[in-house]
């Protein structure tokens, strides 16, 4: 509403906590990039040698200037190659962070518009992950 004022919408809820909501779409994203090898879920009895942590930092719309509403989306990735199962070392860790302007002022809206968060985010993390290993490798 203004630079340190914010309104929460009693009718407009997560059902799940976003990171969850977000956990299989992300897994997709890397699976299709190709960058990632394999990509397997947790629980699963085959050992990664990466395991990539992620955590939802900002994910709101601003709706300040009634003219130009936008999404906000942030993660934070920190991948860790691993060995006989635990983390060894870090190998990326960054913040990333995308907005996008609202069609309209309404929550399918604001939900189209972390879509396009996510896939810029993915297309940026998918992007630094290759150049990390690349040049890890050698």
């Amino acid at each position: 509403m203004a630079e340190n004022s914010y309104e929460q919408d009693p009718y407009a809820g997560f059902l799940v906590p976003p990171e969850r909501a977000l956990a299989e779409p992300i897994r997709a994203w890397m699976r299709t990039s190709g960058a990632y090898g394999r990509v397997v879920e947790p629980g699963s009895g085959i050992t990664p040698n990466i395991i990539v942590e992620v955590s939802v930092t900002e994910l709101y719309g601003d709706f300040r200037k009634p003219t130009q509403p936008t999404s906000t989306m942030g993660m934070h990735f920190i991948c860790c190659e691993t060995q006989d199962g635990a983390p060894r070392r870090v190998v990326l860790d960054k913040f990333l962070s995308h907005s996008t302007p609202l069609e309209r002022k309404n929550a399918s809206a604001l939900m189209a518009a972390w879509d396009a968060d996510l896939r810029e985010i993915m297309n940026e993390i998918n992007s630094a992950f290759t150049k990390t290993i690349s040049i890890d490798h050698q």
